[in-house]
């Protein structure tokens, strides 16, 4: 994926003019998405890429924004009207039992950031009903904090019959460049139809830095700790929890030091068996920032709780609370892509791509996100 979005972003207009498929013309555009919403109704056929092996995706452009397709073998991109489509996006895989549908990718195609605020869908195959699309917000190929939405329950097939997915109210998918489509489902094969995206102009990222943040079972309550670095204008801090990772409410409010390093605790009174944690910056002039997001679960009434920090992480994986230092990481698509013995409750992750994946510890499992 990553070479063929510096493909797209990179190579001089002069050769992509002349990149012409034999099966088809791949439509190439460096400009950037227009604010408001685009329509990918559209009257002629194009092949943006024919089916063909997609394993490490295949891309192509349409209105400022680029488009990437992961599958589990072929895999196709075109805005062909036909029976079935109206001319929208298609991310296709194929063939049928082993055209897995991995991650669909959508980007700016010059690579600049902006505000998502809703997009609609469609899928086209049988595979993908009872599932759901997981979005999430990049940025420079890293997952931003927070900038995680799921759609509502894929009911039937058909381009009438649209998904919307709106982040308007969700601020840190605020400064985006791509968000990414993952199923819920490890099955999914065939075609989701892209029928519109709605953006706005990005806002001006904080110059705060959360250096870590963990959250764990403690006593009959939650306790959190955080540090920082470059504090300004930081009123305060708000520990924030939710039950289904989407919608969160405060919990604790924490006065600001505002020193170049500071770490701070708190101690929450209660308990649940999944609890999703953040903590949100409340700037002086109105301005937010979040740090990851810890996820704290177990088995009602027990201890057995796993976290993990930092999340997201880049090299190193510190597990608390594992009862068996035997793990495996696997994907969302259900694939074990590394396992092994944790030694000081670390687990050396530098060989995974950047994404989201559950690592897995006996009975227990949590989510975390490599930058």
């Amino acid at each position: 994926m990553k070479n063929c979005i510096l493909f797209f972003k990179r190579v001089s207009a002069v050769y992509l003019s002349a990149f012409i498929f034999v099966i088809g013309i791949v439509t190439v555009s460096n400009a950037q998405p227009s604010l408001g919403t685009t329509s990918f109704t559209t009257g002629s056929t194009v092949t943006m890429v024919a089916s063909t092996p997609c394993t490490a995706g295949q891309s192509g452009t349409s209105a400022g924004y680029l488009f990437t397709v992961f599958s589990g073998a072929n895999c196709a991109l075109n805005n062909v009207v036909s029976a079935g489509s109206d001319g929208h996006i298609n991310l296709i895989t194929s063939p049928t039992i082993t055209g897995i549908w991995q991650e669909g990718r959508i980007a700016s195609s010059n690579g600049s950031e902006f505000q998502l605020d809703n997009f609609v869908f469609s899928v086209l195959t049988v595979p993908f009903i009872g599932k759901t699309i997981i979005v999430t917000g990049y940025r420079n190929g890293s997952v931003v904090p927070g900038a995680t939405a799921v759609s509502g329950v894929i009911s039937a097939t058909g381009v009438l019959n649209t998904v919307t997915v709106n982040v308007t109210a969700n601020m840190f998918f605020d400064n985006i460049d791509e968000f990414r489509l993952t199923p819920s489902g490890v099955d999914a094969q065939g075609t989701v139809n892209i029928q519109s995206i709605t953006i706005s102009s990005p806002n001006i990222t904080l110059p705060l830095t959360f250096l870590r943040m963990n959250a764990f079972s403690y006593g009959k309550g939650i306790k959190v700790e955080f540090g920082t670095a470059d504090e300004s204008n930081i009123d305060s801090y708000e520990i924030q929890f939710s039950n289904d990772g989407n919608h969160y409410q405060p919990q604790k409010t924490i006065p600001a030091n505002n020193g170049s390093i500071n770490n701070y605790e708190a101690f929450i009174p209660g308990y649940a068996a999944k609890i999703w944690v953040r903590v949100v910056s409340m700037e002086i002039t109105g301005g937010k920032e979040m740090s990851n997001i810890v996820i704290v679960q177990g088995e009602t009434g027990t201890d057995k709780i796993i976290s993990v920090f930092p999340n997201p992480a880049k090299d190193v994986l510190y597990v608390d609370g594992a009862d068996n230092p035997a793990y495996n990481i696997i994907s969302l698509q259900g694939a074990v892509l590394q396992k092994g013995t944790m030694l000081n409750k670390q687990v050396d992750i530098r060989s995974l791509s950047p994404g989201i994946y559950l690592l897995k510890a006996g009975n227990q499992s949590v989510r975390f996100y490599k930058n």
